[in-house]
């Protein structure tokens, strides 16, 4: 493929991305379908095109097209993060939690892949695992709300009177998370 429709591809999944940041999920879509019928190799437009899917909740297609660019391009992190959270939204945990450590291994090492492990960890009942992941996630971004939140919440799973559970659930509050302030409001442990 020469240079100039390169260019132009990258044009127009660029768009397709800003489309979806103001919410014009049709023009994105539209445009990822552009790609495509040019270049139907193009991991990058499956991959935008899965994510429209997905935002609009059609997880099951969202999928299909995950799977079309990790085909394309098996060292496509963000597309297998992509995929996992579409797993996650299916309840298919274990799925879920093989794209995200193929996500990590192939170089999205960020602490929302690690959250989101976390979380398909704590679904499948593997706490400990959980804990490792929103641990993980801690380090990598302090100051991730809701990844206190869920260790914390995965703590008290474990044990009750955990101060660890509270220290944490207190944290992901004071940094604005939502359901730790109304969980922390309820009990009076604000």
């Amino acid at each position: 493929m020469n240079q100039k429709r390169i260019a132009n591809h990258d044009r127009l999944l660029e768009l397709g991305w800003a489309a979806i940041d103001t919410g014009n999920y049709e023009k994105a879509f539209t445009l990822s379908n552009v790609v495509l019928e040019s270049d139907p190799d193009c991991a990058e437009a499956y991959n935008l095109s899965g994510n429209v899917l997905a935002i609009l909740g059609h997880h099951g297609k969202a999928i299909e097209a995950f799977d079309k660019a990790v085909e394309r391009r098996p060292d496509y992190a963000e597309a297998y993060y992509f995929r996992g959270l579409s797993h996650q939204e299916l309840k298919a945990y274990r799925e879920a939690t093989r794209d995200y450590t193929q996500a990590i291994r192939t170089g999205f090492d960020v602490a929302e892949v690690y959250n989101a492990r976390g979380a398909s960890h704590a679904y499948c009942g593997n706490d400990q695992a959980a804990i490792r992941d929103f641990s993980m996630a801690i380090k990598l971004k302090p100051d991730f709300a809701m990844a206190w939140f869920n260790r914390g919440i995965t703590h008290a799973r474990l044990d009750q009177d955990s101060v660890n559970a509270m220290a944490d659930i207190i944290r992901a509050g004071n940094l604005g998370c939502e359901p730790a302030k109304a969980l922390l409001n309820k009990y009076g442990s604000n």
